[in-house]
Order: C-alpha cells, then sequence, then structure tokens
C-alpha cells in the first residue's frame, strides 16, 4: 500500500505516548501505571465516548515503553477457548527477547454483552496476568462490565475539545499541501462532536479541494452517535457481522436511504467475484425490501438490514482509503444540507402527533410514514401540515 493510499488517522497516529491529542489526565495515567507497572498493578480499564483516544492511546503507550502488543478486539472471535489459548498464554509469558507484552481488550463492553464463554476467561487473565493489560470501553458501569469492573482501575477518557480538533487538523493540512479557511477547520472541528477521529476521516473525504465553508455542505449528516460516512467504514473495512450490523443501528437513517448508500459505494470497495457476491446480497435485500412494501411484512425487515449490512461486510475489499460518495439519487438534496434539516425537522413534527422521540421517527417509523403516504397524499399532507419540502423529502 503506498502511502497516499493510508487512512489518515492511521497515517498520523500518534508515534507515541506523548503525541496523544487531549485528555491530559488520562496520558498522564497511563504514563505513571507504564513506568511503575509490576504484576501486583491493576490492569487499566480506559472508559470514554468514540473518538477520544483511549484505543489511540493504549497503542502509543505501547511503543513508547518498547512492549509488544497482543490485541483482540471486536471483529475477533472471543469465545473462551481462544481467549485462554492466546491472551491466558500471553498474560504469563514474555516476548522472544524478553520484553513485556501489552494484552490489549479493546472494545470490552461488546464482547461482554455477547458473552460465548469469554468473559470467565478474561477475569482469569486479569486476576493472573504477567504482563500489563488494557481494556477499552464505552461506559464503565455498563451492566456487562459488573464481573470485571473489580478487577481493574478505572481511567476515564472525555470527548476532545474543538478547538484542540481544530488544531489537529490545521497540523494535518499543513501537512498535506491542503488550503483551507480557519472558520472551515473550526466548524469541522465543532461538528465532530468531541470525536477527533471521525473529524480527520472528515477532512480527508473532503481534502480535494479546498476546505471552506462551502465544502463542509456534504458532511451534512453528521450526528451524535456516528455519522453515515463511519458507518461505511465499519461495514466495508472491519469485516465483523455484529459490527456491520450495529454500524447501521448507530446511524440515523432509515433502511431504504441506507440501502442507497451502500449499493453506491459498494463498486469503489470490492470487483471481480467480490463486488458480484455483495452485489447478489444487496439484491436480495432489495427483494425483502420490495415484500416488506407490498405485503406489508415489517418482521421481514431483518433479513434486508443484515443483507444490505453484513452481506456487504464479508467480502474481501481492495485495501486503501476510499472516499465515500453520496447517492447519486439524493446527491443534489444532501449536498445543500436540506435533507437532514427537513428530516429532522419532520420527525419532530410527526415525533410530537405521535408521541414518539425523533430519532424514533426517523429510524423506525419513516419506511412506514412513506408507504402511507404514497396511499394517501392529500390526507397524509393535512394530517401533518407538510410544507413543499417535506412532501417532496416523501417523493411527492
Amino acid at each position: 500500500m503506498v502511502e497516499s493510499s493510508l487512512q489518515w488517522t492511521e497515517k498520523y497516529a500518534p508515534r507515541n505516548i506523548d503525541e496523544i491529542v487531549g485528555n491530559p489526565s488520562a496520558v498522564a495515567e497511563l504514563k505513571s501505571w507504564a513506568t511503575n507497572w509490576n504484576p501486583k498493578k491493576k490492569p487499566l480499564l480506559l472508559v470514554g465516548p468514540p473518538g477520544s483516544g483511549k484505543t489511540t492511546s493504549a497503542l502509543a503507550l505501547a511503543r513508547t515503553m518498547g512492549w509488544e502488543v497482543l490485541e483482540m478486539n471486536a471483529s475477533d472471535e472471543r469465545n473462551k477457548k481462544s481467549v485462554e489459548h492466546i491472551a491466558g498464554l500471553a498474560s504469563v509469558s514474555s516476548t522472544f527477547s524478553g520484553g513485556k507484552r501489552l494484552i490489549l481488550f479493546d472494545e470490552i463492553d461488546g464482547m461482554m454483552r455477547e458473552d460465548r464463554g469469554g468473559a470467565s476467561a478474561v477475569t482469569t487473565v486479569l486476576k493472573g496476568s504477567r504482563n500489563p493489560v488494557l481494556l477499552t470501553a464505552n461506559d464503565a458501569y455498563a451492566n456487562s462490565l459488573r464481573s470485571i469492573r473489580a478487577y481493574c482501575q478505572i481511567v476515564k477518557f472525555k470527548k476532545v475539545h474543538y478547538g484542540t480538533i481544530r488544531n489537529r487538523l490545521r497540523d494535518i493540512c499543513t501537512a498535506e499541501g491542503v488550503s483551507f479557511d480557519e472558520d472551515a477547520l473550526l466548524e469541522l472541528a465543532k461538528r465532530a462532536s468531541g470525536n477527533l477521529k471521525s473529524a480527520i476521516n472528515d477532512l480527508q473525504a473532503i481534502s480535494g479541494s479546498d476546505i471552506t465553508i462551502k465544502s463542509l455542505n456534504v458532511l451534512g449528516l453528521r450526528d451524535e452517535q456516528g455519522s453515515v460516512f463511519n458507518a461505511l467504514l465499519k461495514i466495508f473495512k472491519k469485516k465483523s457481522f455484529s459490527e456491520a450490523r450495529e454500524a447501521f443501528a448507530n446511524c440515523d437513517e432509515s433502511p431504504d436511504l441506507f440501502f442507497k448508500w451502500v449499493e453506491d459505494n459498494a463498486p469503489s470497495e470490492y470487483s471481480g467475484k467480490e463486488l458480484a457476491e455483495v452485489l447478489k446480497n444487496l439484491a436480495l435485500a432489495d427483494v425483502f425490501a420490495g415484500r416488506i412494501t407490498k405485503r406489508q411484512a415489517w418482521n421481514l425487515m431483518k433479513y434486508q438490514i443484515d443483507l444490505m449490512t453484513a452481506g456487504a461486510s464479508l467480502a474481501d475489499s481492495q485495501g486503501g482509503y476510499t472516499a465515500y460518495q453520496f447517492p447519486s439519487s439524493i446527491r443534489k438534496l444532501s449536498s445543500s444540507k436540506s435533507m437532514r434539516g427537513v428530516r429532522d425537522s419532520l420527525a419532530a413534527k410527526i415525533g410530537e402527533r405521535i408521541h414518539a422521540s425523533k430519532k424514533e421517527v426517523i429510524t423506525e417509523y419513516l419506511p412506514y410514514l412513506r408507504e402511507l403516504f404514497k396511499k394517501n397524499p392529500a390526507g397524509f399532507t393535512k394530517l401533518f401540515n407538510l410544507d413543499e419540502k417535506e412532501i417532496a423529502f416523501f417523493g411527492g
């Protein structure tokens, strides 16, 4: 892979712990723990929101200390046997050179939620490891982590301040020779909602031209729980059934619109037999979508979602960085930022009438509402007092 094809989150990843951006208190705790580490030290559980630097800090710490890393993350098979054979062995042995080995359980809360017998093996590692152990999670006090909290020291990571993110984006633009407006970088940093990784991904996505306020319009789908761009990244790059489904669940999009995103971007990720297999799965997803509409059989939606997420995730992509594009059918509307604004205001209006949250309307009710609109556009328009843009959103 040539350097230009690297994702910038990898290309500009910190080389050591002192290059970590944000969370100085948490970083200081990490450094102190590592410097004074001995087998009696409790493992550290790094907790905080996505993009706050937990995994990046763990890997940077290992490089600083000269520790080899054994990482088990959400895409690995983490049942009891695999944990015992891999992490269990590593926890009581040194590297070939006699050095320490850092055992990293990344996204441990995801593993404990889908416990396949691995939880007890992880606890054994925490209690008896002869090597340093780090774990990462979004919420230390989730019920799924009750069995391991007592064996860990908790280190809290916070969202990275937008000013810190702006400074990092400026450094990357300078290194890449990308022209930018300061106001645009500040706005991009604020939109990231404390997620440095997402901000860097967004910067790279629009780096084909000067970074201006106008060029940010293509990023109108940013959401606190994740964007379409990040969802596609997980589906196409991480190769995990559960992560692919979760990517859609955390993305504020209806199934039919998300399908268009996957369908339009799949040819940029796959070729040959892999592309054919993905398109076959998407075709089946489209079949289920048709049956849902025709028969009003909403129980079939789980199959549509599995086929368009996991069905597009398990093929071998071409690798490297991919600049995802808006679906051609909605590119004009999306680039003007009007789609999300109309959708959100519409969801809030409808939610007030049917006593549901905006997110519930977007993720659960919009497919049904579109069908109701098709059956009786005039009555639906009158019922919810729709304006012209809202009628257009429903396809009228």
